[in-house]
Formats: C-alpha cells, structure tokens, sequence
C-alpha cells in the first residue's frame, strides 16, 4: 500500500506540473491586455480588446471590424458580410469620425465646467469624471426618446487604465467623445427635467492575461478598396434602407406594373 500510495503521490506531481508548465507556456504565448463591452446612443454595442501593443474593435450594431497595431496603429478595417478591407492612418480614421455629418452624436461638448476624481468600484480603477456644460439638443441613433430637451450637464467617467494613448484614443474617437486623459468608458446627461440618460454604457471592463496574437490579425482574401472612407462602416445601414425603398417600390412609376 505504501508503494502504491508513492506512486499515485508521484503521478499526481507529474500531473500537476504538466499543467504548471502549460498555463505558463499559454501566459507567455498570449497578449495581457483589455476586455471592453461598451454601448453608445450613436453607435450601438462595441466589443473591444486592447493592450499595449494593439487593438481591435468589433461593431455589433453595424457589422464592421478594425485593428491597429503598434507602433505605426495603421488601422486595417472590414467586413465580413462584404468580405471587404480597407485601410488608414489612426489620424485619418479619427478625423473622419469626428467630423461626419449626421453620423456623430448630436452632443455638443465644448465646454468643462468641472472635474474631478472618482472611484469606479465595479471595475476596481479610479478615474476623473468630467462636467461639460449643457445645450438643447437633439436625439442620436438608438435613442428611443423623440422629444429634445434642454440639457443642464453632461457627465463623462474616465478610467485610468495602462493602455497607449492611440488606443484610448482610438476607442473615445469609435465611440466620438472627446479625446481626454484616461479611457472614456461612461457618459451621461441630466435634463432640464432632472432625468439622467446614458449616452455612453460600459458593461464590461475586464482584465485578459492570455490573449492569443490571431486576434489583432485581419482577414485573409478579402477584397481591398484601398482608403478608407466613413461610410463604409454603414453598408448595412444603407443596403437595409435599399431594400426598404426596393420593397415599397419608392421611385416606381405608379402606371407600370412591377413584374413578380
């Protein structure tokens, strides 16, 4: 019995540091960085993952992707319903996404009146949340209120986070907020009413110790457009509102009989 007990102790031993050894190894081989599961009014839902050396961002809501790497953060964007990539600089990207029309939020923020630090306990992070001033203002996307109303503050939560400063960048400018100090993850605005509304949600704000390379590699075989140009992050948008009109026959002449 003894014997036999010395070799299970033995075997189990062996097993244990087979294990060791393979956690190690898969820590060494992965990327330590950022899990995010952000929503806005504008763009809908974001599943991001950062960390010191790249970033990817998947749009649930519209269907496209982008990766930047370091150290250039040439940002490579596609998608799959299209199977169609193109590319930019970081600066390119962001000043198109600050300066669409009509595709932005309807938010003006030009103005801090105030800030100051916070504790973000849901996350374990501190941060500063910053106070802008007011405005009458519209309403974005995926907001379902269809009345505008004055507005007395806006509120963004920033997180102190180890992350480059093009990537926070590049998130805050996806999800077009101001490019400030700290990851912009939360932002809201209270009514002249006195009702809060969120206009920046972040559900999950997670750290990753072992994220394989293959996540920051664009698709293969994918047709190139070369440049990138802002509205390729709504094809869907625009092929949905196609078909709307196709359907309703908006454009038909009324005396020709559409054939089945």
């Amino acid at each position: 019995m003894s014997l036999l007990f010395k070799s299970w102790v033995i075997l189990l031993a062996l097993l244990v540091s087979i294990l060791v050894l393979s956690a190690e190894s898969q820590a060494k081989d992965g990327i330590s960085g950022w899990k995010i599961h952000m929503e806005t009014a504008i763009g809908g839902r974001y599943d991001i993952i950062a960390s010191e050396k790249a970033l990817r961002i998947d749009s649930k809501s519209f269907k496209y992707s982008l990766v930047a790497c370091a150290p250039k953060w040439n940002l490579a964007i596609w998608r799959d319903d299209t199977k169609e990539i193109c590319h930019c600089s970081s600066a390119q990207y962001l000043y198109q996404r600050r300066n669409a029309v009509n595709t932005t939020s309807s938010c003006t923020l030009d103005k801090i009146v105030n800030k100051h630090a916070i504790a973000i306990p849901r996350f374990g992070l501190k941060g500063i949340q910053y106070v802008y001033a007011g405005e009458r203002r519209g309403h974005d996307l995926f907001i379902s209120d269809k009345n505008t109303e004055t507005v007395k503050n806006y509120f963004i939560n920033c997180a102190d986070i180890n992350l480059p400063r093009p990537v926070v960048q590049l998130i805050g400018g996806t999800s077009t907020l101001p490019d400030l100090p700290g990851l912009p993850y939360q932002m809201s605005e209270i009514l002249e009413s006195g009702t809060r509304c969120w206009q920046v949600l972040t559900h999950t704000l997670a750290r990753q110790t072992a994220i394989s390379p293959k996540v920051f590699q664009p698709p293969t075989g994918y047709k190139d457009i070369g440049a990138f140009k802002h509205t390729f992050l709504f094809k869907s948008v625009s092929s949905m509102m196609d078909d709307t009109i196709d359907s309703v026959g908006i454009g038909e002449s009324t005396g020709k009989k559409k054939e089945r």
